[in-house]
Formats: structure tokens, sequence, C-alpha cells
């Protein structure tokens, strides 16, 4: 249990910083889901510590850091479509695993529903402060490479303290971000093809074993 408090924990720090973000951006993002996510949290029984793993905190820190841009289009596109789908994945991988206690599958699955939640509201968004095509494109590199390069550090910390635990293994994670992003910025009108690209030169060591 001590280590799946941490895990939960590490994710509360990403989902903290958006539902502020949410909240003071983009409200309809706040949605009932994501607050019942909060809620689950705050009333966990366990009391997580990360001061033992100073690599791991240094780099949730990090990356939070950069995902914290102060303009709707930064939310919307790191936030919404960068860190809402690679916990959304977690969540799943947590839901799977048998050595995740019941507290902990029950948490994971009010992550899966404000994921989707989420999701509901974000492509008419986009449309409307970003736009679509080439001009989405564009704003969407600017924004997301310095969060995709952090993945990398993250993910070797992720690795080096859940990875054996709960079968979270980053690679298979960030592996599985570009199939969560694919459909949904195609049907924005943005290129596939660019947008393998930027992922690929951005992630560089990210997905790598």
């Amino acid at each position: 249990m001590h280590l799946e408090a941490e895990l939960f924990e590490t994710i509360a720090g990403f989902e903290r910083v958006a539902a502020s973000l949410y909240g003071r951006l983009a409200p309809e993002l706040l949605t009932p889901a994501k607050q019942a996510l909060l809620a689950g949290f705050a009333a966990r029984a366990d009391v997580p510590c990360l001061d033992g793993y100073p690599e791991l905190l240094a780099a949730r820190d990090g990356l939070v850091a950069v995902a914290n841009g102060p303009a709707i289009r930064d939310v919307l596109l790191v936030q919404g479509l960068i860190l809402e789908p690679l916990a959304s994945i977690v969540y799943r991988t947590l839901s799977e695993q048998s050595g995740v206690s019941d507290a902990g599958r029950t948490l994971a699955a009010l992550g899966t529903a404000s994921a989707v939640s989420v999701e509901r509201s974000l492509r008419l968004l986009i449309e409307n402060h970003v736009g679509r095509g080439d001009q989405l494109f564009r704003a969407f590199v600017t924004v997301t490479r310095p969060v995709l390069g952090r993945l990398d550090t993250f993910g070797e910390a992720v690795d080096e303290v859940f990875g054996e635990a709960f079968g979270l293994r980053f690679a298979d994670v960030v592996g599985e971000l570009g199939g969560e992003l694919l459909p949904v910025m195609t049907g924005l009108g943005v290129e596939r093809r660019k947008l393998v690209v930027h992922l690929a030169q951005s992630l560089m060591g990210a997905g790598s074993a």
C-alpha cells in the first residue's frame, strides 16, 4: 500500500494543477467527473510522501513547471491533448493490475471517467480558441515541445520507482499516446505525417526501453 500511495500522489500532483488551470481558463473542463476524482484523491486513507524519492519528485515538478502555461491555448493543447491522455492510459493500466488495491481501482475508475469527460468538450474548445489544420499544428508544436522533451526524464523516474510493482512502463504509455492523439488531431485537420514527425522528434528517447 505504501508504494501505491506514492504512485497516486504522483498522479494527483498533475491532476491538481490541471484542475487549477481549468478553473481559471477553461471551466468547461473542470467537470463533475474531474471534481469527483480530486475528491477521491483527498479522501485517501493513507498519507503519501514523495520525499523519499527525490529524483521522481524533481522530474514530476520539472514536467509540471513546463506544463503550467498561462494562456488557454496552453491549457487545451498541453493539459487537454498530452497530459489528460497520458493520465488516462496510466489509469487504464492500473485498473488491470492485480496488485492494485480496491481503493486504487476505484481511483483509477474515477480517473478514467474524468479523462473521458474532459475529452467530450475539448475538441470544440480547441476549434474555438486555437483553430484547425496548420494553425492548430503550429500552436501545438510551440507549446508541447518543452513538455514532450521532459517526458523522458519523468518516464525514467516512473519506471525506476513503480515499473516493476505495477507493470507500468513509460515506453508503453508514450507509445499509446500517439494512438490517442492521432484521431483527435487529424479530425481537427492536422496532417498525420506532420504530427508523427513532431512527436518522434520531440519525444526522442522518451519511448525507448
